[in-house]
Protein backbone atom coordinates (compact mmCIF):
# COMPACT_ATOMS: atom_id res chain seq x y z
CA UNK A 1 0.00 0.00 0.00
CA UNK A 2 3.01 2.25 0.13
CA UNK A 3 3.72 2.60 -3.60
CA UNK A 4 -0.16 3.18 -4.00
CA UNK A 5 -1.33 6.79 -4.76
CA UNK A 6 -3.65 9.16 -3.22
CA UNK A 7 -5.97 8.95 -5.62
CA UNK A 8 -6.15 4.79 -5.97
CA UNK A 9 -6.03 4.79 -2.47
CA UNK A 10 -9.45 6.79 -2.10
CA UNK A 11 -10.49 3.96 -4.67
CA UNK A 12 -9.71 1.27 -2.84
CA UNK A 13 -11.44 2.94 0.19
CA UNK A 14 -14.13 3.22 -1.37
CA UNK A 15 -14.32 -0.39 -2.45
CA UNK A 16 -13.97 -1.05 0.89
CA UNK A 17 -16.59 0.41 1.72
CA UNK A 18 -18.96 -0.69 -0.42
CA UNK A 19 -18.01 -4.26 0.21
CA UNK A 20 -18.66 -3.75 3.89
CA UNK A 21 -22.05 -1.67 3.17
CA UNK A 22 -23.36 -5.02 0.83
CA UNK A 23 -22.46 -7.39 3.60
CA UNK A 24 -24.35 -5.16 5.87
CA UNK A 25 -27.50 -4.50 3.64
CA UNK A 26 -26.46 -1.04 3.63
CA UNK A 27 -26.61 1.56 0.59
CA UNK A 28 -23.18 1.75 -0.91
CA UNK A 29 -21.54 4.87 -1.48
CA UNK A 30 -23.01 5.01 -5.34
CA UNK A 31 -26.62 4.75 -3.81
CA UNK A 32 -25.59 7.12 -1.17
CA UNK A 33 -25.34 9.28 -3.71
CA UNK A 34 -27.96 9.58 -5.81
CA UNK A 35 -30.33 9.34 -2.82
CA UNK A 36 -28.98 12.83 -1.62
CA UNK A 37 -29.35 14.11 -4.98
CA UNK A 38 -32.98 12.86 -5.48
CA UNK A 39 -33.97 13.70 -1.92
CA UNK A 40 -32.89 17.36 -2.77
CA UNK A 41 -35.98 17.62 -4.82
CA UNK A 42 -37.96 15.11 -3.22
CA UNK A 43 -39.67 18.22 -0.94
CA UNK A 44 -39.22 20.87 -3.91
CA UNK A 45 -41.88 23.09 -5.17
CA UNK A 46 -43.96 21.33 -7.57
CA UNK A 47 -42.59 17.77 -6.93
CA UNK A 48 -45.43 15.34 -7.37
CA UNK A 49 -43.99 13.74 -3.58
CA UNK A 50 -43.67 16.83 -1.41
CA UNK A 51 -44.92 16.16 1.79
CA UNK A 52 -44.07 12.74 2.23
CA UNK A 53 -41.08 11.09 3.38
CA UNK A 54 -38.54 10.05 0.96
CA UNK A 55 -38.06 6.68 0.81
CA UNK A 56 -34.54 5.59 -0.67
CA UNK A 57 -36.37 1.79 -1.08
CA UNK A 58 -38.25 2.96 -4.42
CA UNK A 59 -35.21 3.29 -6.45
CA UNK A 60 -32.94 0.47 -7.79
CA UNK A 61 -29.66 2.26 -8.37
CA UNK A 62 -27.19 0.78 -10.22
CA UNK A 63 -23.81 1.33 -9.51
CA UNK A 64 -23.19 2.67 -13.58
CA UNK A 65 -25.65 5.61 -12.46
CA UNK A 66 -23.11 7.39 -11.01
CA UNK A 67 -19.58 8.58 -11.85
CA UNK A 68 -16.54 8.94 -9.28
Amino acid sequence: MATVDEEEHAVLDRLTFDYHQKLQGKPQSHEMKVHDMLKKGWDAEGSPFRGQQFDPSMFDIPPSAVQF
